[in-house]
């Protein structure tokens, strides 16, 4: 994020998905709520790569500082076969 009063986007690229995966995306704010998350049908097909996207517009006055997450999964079958988590964080140096 470019600053505290930026929209707050995660985006996650899967290559070689198969017919029938479903993705998820999640975004969490610094207490662990979630922001925005973004399931998908499951595919139609296999394909050879997918990017998906979720995010939310600042709350007035920005966000606060600490800890922001988002969550990715891949589930096929029913079962998770992909998970990833990343994080990254506000702090005095990176807020006005």
């Amino acid at each position: 994020p470019a600053g505290a009063e930026s929209p707050l986007v995660a985006y996650a690229r899967a290559i070689n998905l198969q017919a029938g995966d479903v993705q998820g995306l999640t975004l969490r704010d610094a207490a662990g709520t979630v922001l925005a998350t973004n399931r998908s049908a499951a595919l139609d097909r296999a394909k050879a790569q997918t990017i998906m996207f979720v995010g939310r517009k600042a709350p007035p006055g920005g966000w606060s500082r600490g800890r922001y997450e988002a969550d990715y999964a891949v589930e096929r079958l029913g079962k998770v076969v992909l998970q990833r988590r990343w994080s990254w964080s506000w702090s005095a140096a990176s807020a006005p």
